[in-house]
C-alpha cells in the first residue's frame, strides 16, 4: 500500500505561475489572431494608414485653429463640415440614400449655427481661419472614411466580402460578435499608434520641445497636469465614443450630433449673446431634433408605437417557437 501525500493547508496552495505565463503570453504574442491585445500586423495597419493621416491631420489643424484665431472664428469655420460630409456621403456611400427633411435639416443647422457663432468685432486672424477650413474638410472625411476601413478590417478578419458601403449593413456573410470586437479594437489600435507615429516627427522637427521648456512656466504645477490628464481622458472618450456613434448610425449622424454642441458652446462664450445669436442656438437644436424625428422614421422607427412594435416583435417571437415546436413533433 502507498501512504496517500499530505493534504495541503488552507491558505498555503502553491503557486504554479500559470495566470502571469498565460497573460505574458497574451501580451506578447504578435503573431496570433487571438493573442496580444498590443498585436501589430503590419498587412491590416497598411489599411489604417490612410485613417491615421486624416485623423492626425485633423487634429493638428484644429489645434493651430483654436491657438490662432477667436473661438467665434473657429466655430466659423467650422461651420460647413456638415454640407461637406453630405457631398462625402453622395461620392463614396452610395446606398446611403437622403431624404428631403435630413438634407432640410442639415442645411438649417448649418446657417443656423453660423448665425450663432457671429459677434461683431472679432478679431480676424486669416491663418487660424485657414487652418479652420483645411481641418473641417478631414473632420468631414474622417467619420466616412472610418467606415469604409472598419468594413474592410471586418471583411479580412471574416474571411469573406462584405457587401453594402457602411458597417457590414446588408451583408453576404454573416460575421461573428468576437470578430467584430476584435476588428473595433484593433482599428482603435492601429488608428492611435500610427497617428503618434505621425505627430511625432512633426513635434521634434518644429522645435515645439524647445519652446514649451523656454517658455511654458507652469510645468511644475500640479493642477497643470491634472487638467492635462483630464483632457487626455476626454480625448480617449471622444476618440472611442465617435467610432461607436458611426457603428451603431452613419457618419453623417456623427457630424450632426455635433452641430447642437457647438451651439451650447457659442451660447457659453464670454461676450455678449445678440439677439441673431439666441434665434441661431434655438434653430439650431430645432433643427437637430428635426433631423433626429426624420431619421428614424427613415429607419421605419416612431416615437408614437412603441408598444406596438414591442407587442410585434413579441408576437413573432411566439410565431417562431410554434414553428419550431412544431417541426420537432
Amino acid at each position: 500500500m502507498v501512504a496517500p501525500g499530505p493534504t495541503p493547508s488552507k491558505g498555503k496552495r502553491r503557486a504554479s505561475g500559470g495566470g502571469l505565463r498565460d497573460f505574458a503570453r497574451r501580451v506578447g504574442a504578435v503573431g496570433n489572431l487571438e493573442g496580444s491585445i498590443f498585436e501589430f500586423k503590419w498587412q491590416e495597419a497598411k489599411k489604417c494608414i490612410p485613417l491615421a493621416m486624416v485623423y492626425s491631420l485633423k487634429v493638428v489643424l484644429s489645434n493651430i485653429s483654436k491657438a490662432f484665431t477667436h473661438p467665434s472664428i473657429y466655430l466659423v469655420s467650422r461651420v460647413p463640415s456638415l454640407l461637406i460630409v453630405i457631398l462625402f456621403t453622395f461620392l463614396f456611400l452610395r446606398n446611403q440614400s437622403l431624404s428631403v427633411t435630413t438634407l432640410s435639416s442639415c442645411i438649417t443647422m448649418t446657417l443656423s449655427l453660423g448665425m450663432a457663432c457671429l459677434r461683431p468685432g472679432t478679431r480676424f486672424a486669416i491663418e487660424g481661419f485657414l487652418a479652420g477650413i483645411f481641418s473641417t474638410i478631414f473632420i468631414a472625411a474622417y467619420p466616412v472614411l472610418l467606415a469604409k476601413t472598419y468594413k474592410s478590417l471586418l471583411s479580412g478578419s471574416s474571411g469573406g466580402v462584405l457587401s453594402g458601403d457602411l458597417l457590414g449593413v446588408g451583408t453576404d456573410v454573416e460575421v461573428d460578435e468576437k470578430d467584430e470586437t476584435r476588428t473595433s479594437w484593433k482599428l482603435l489600435h492601429y488608428v492611435n499608434v500610427l497617428s503618434l507615429m505621425m505627430v511625432l516627427p512633426w513635434i521634434l522637427l518644429s522645435g515645439e520641445f524647445g519652446d514649451i521648456s523656454r517658455n511654458c512656466y507652469i510645468l511644475d504645477v500640479p493642477w497643470f497636469w491634472l487638467m492635462i490628464l483630464f483632457s487626455g481622458i476626454g480625448a480617449w472618450g471622444s476618440f472611442v465614443s465617435g467610432f461607436l456613434v458611426i457603428q451603431a448610425t452613419t457618419p453623417l449622424t456623427m457630424v450632426a450630433s455635433t452641430y447642437p454642441r457647438a451651439a451650447l458652446h457659442a451660447l457659453l462664450m464670454p461676450a455678449k449673446l445678440p439677439t441673431w445669436s439666441w434665434v441661431g442656438v434655438l434653430t439650431c437644436w430645432g433643427s437637430a431634433i428635426w433631423y433626429l424625428l426624420g431619421r428614424r422614421k427613415e429607419c421605419g422607427v416612431s416615437f408614437f408605437s412603441a408598444a406596438d412594435d414591442d407587442e410585434g416583435s413579441l408576437t413573432a417571437r411566439r410565431g417562431r417557437r410554434r414553428a419550431r415546436g412544431n417541426s420537432s413533433l
